[in-house]
């Protein structure tokens, strides 16, 4: 052990984040952490003994306390577009490739856009009663989306009928539906690392029960950024390095 005073006390954190759930036997690690801060709520019933002309307060005891950890990311893994979503397992939905596919759309408006059924396609072609029009100058298509762009000045006119033909590839998405998950519960390890040792300077290991409390802005110039939060369930054990 080092004395007090000793720069090996003087520690820089960061940590990492796994998380295992219930019946599972792998853990999500949740990719670079950005802060973490561990809270205690503690709720204290004080007992009090009348004295003469006033009410002393003598003992505070615990009634109720809460631990709670909230951690700053900046990837966005599929696993936490699962928790933000409280989404169940995904599942992956397989395009098929294929050519001349086609689409009727009525009552198209100039300014709004159409969405295919397929996305990444390719060789699309517009036609208004069998009349071919002409992508940059009545449409525009973004073909990785599969949206078309039906221009202000165009010559598709309002509350017209538009066929599409279009090729697509083959294409693999994953797909999450919210709220089958409304409480995702675990255990969870959090390992501290500083600039000592390659060792983590300790591990935190607790049930819990996990949610994206923050979903962070959409900021351009910046990562995307969540905030997920930990609620111990259960007793935090924690093993630290022997300095």
């Amino acid at each position: 052990m080092k004395e007090t005073g000793d720069i090996i006390y003087r520690k820089q954190a960061t940590g990492k984040l796994l998380f295992k759930r219930n019946g599972e036997s792998t853990a999500i690690d949740f990719g670079n952490v950005r802060m973490h801060k561990h809270t205690a709520n503690v709720e204290r019933t004080k007992t009090s003994v009348a004295r003469k002309g006033y009410v002393e307060i003598v003992d505070e005891r615990p009634s109720q306390i809460e631990h709670r950890w909230t951690v700053g990311l900046d990837e966005e893994l599929p696993d936490l577009t699962r928790l933000n979503l409280l989404a169940g397992a995904g599942t992956t939905v397989a395009q098929s490739s294929g050519t001349a596919a086609t689409e009727s759309f009525t009552n198209v408006k100039k300014g709004q856009v159409i969405i295919l059924a397929k996305q990444d396609v390719s060789n699309v072609e517009v036609e208004v009663a069998t009349v071919a029009k002409v992508a940059g100058t009545d449409y525009t298509v973004d073909a990785k989306s599969g949206i078309i762009t039906i221009l202000r000045n165009g010559t598709i006119a309002d509350a017209a009928s538009v066929d599409v033909t279009y090729d697509h590839a083959a294409l693999d998405t994953l797909e999450h539906k919210s709220n089958a998950e409304l409480t995702v519960k675990g255990t969870a390890y959090f390992d501290e690392y500083d600039q000592h040792s390659e060792m983590p300077r300790a591990r935190y290991t607790f049930p819990a029960q996990v949610v994206v409390s923050n979903r962070g802005d959409n900021d351009g110039k910046k990562l995307s950024e969540f905030e997920v939060e930990l609620l111990a369930t259960g007793q935090i054990v924690r093993r630290g390095r022997v300095d």
